[in-house]
């Protein structure tokens, strides 16, 4: 008679784990966990009314660690609330120095490299835009428009120009609608620099 408890246990535990509410150990006696989900604005839904706390227009710099490696992608989104521009490289480790700026130059020759909007946002990675030997691994022409990134109808991106690479750095200039709060911060698997510009503060 006690056998028809245990079988229904034993079934509901079945019923549970088919279902995801209930998650098998692993060999060594660990839970496994999903992969975390990156919220960017850190906010519980996911949008972006208003900036985080680290947002604001004062420059953002980190130190080069570990391999740098080159920049081998930029790209852009529309996200609610902020435009996002992501660098990605082949390594971890390049450091940056973003800052608002009177005028982006390019490297190297200093040329003025124009930009649309109201304010001027300097990205300096500190990573090249080649390899050690010297093959491209970015494509892009000073002064001219980011290879395949259309920031057309952005709520806040008004331009996106390459402004050169040179000695081992590599330069942006994103024009914007005004001097606005933004934020900065690595991410990896691929290694990105993401760079978050936000409506309000």
């Amino acid at each position: 008679m006690q056998q028809k408890p245990r079988l229904l246990w034993t079934l509901l535990v079945w019923l549970l784990l088919l279902a995801g509410c209930v998650t098998p150990g692993t060999s060594n006696g660990s839970a496994t966990t999903a992969p975390a989900t990156l919220v960017p604005t850190g906010t519980s839904n996911g949008s972006a009314t208003t900036a985080p706390a680290a947002a604001n227009d004062q420059p953002k710099t980190a130190e080069s660690e570990g391999p740098i490696g080159s920049i081998v992608a930029i790209r852009v989104g529309k996200q609610e609330g902020f435009d996002r521009l992501v660098i990605e490289l082949n390594a971890p480790g390049a450091g940056y120095d973003i800052r608002y700026v009177e005028n982006v130059l390019t490297d190297g020759k200093g040329d003025l490299v124009p930009l649309k909007g109201d304010a001027k946002l300097r990205i300096v990675v500190r990573a090249p835009n080649h390899d050690e030997n010297a093959r491209v691994t970015y494509q892009a022409k000073s002064g001219e428009p980011l290879p395949n990134v259309n920031v057309t109808d952005f709520n806040i991106f008004r331009d996106a120009k390459w402004a050169g690479s040179f000695e081992g750095q590599s330069t942006i200039g994103l024009g914007v609608r005004t001097q606005l709060p933004f934020n900065v911060f690595k991410l990896t698997n691929p290694s990105r620099i993401v760079v978050d510009v936000y409506l309000k503060g």
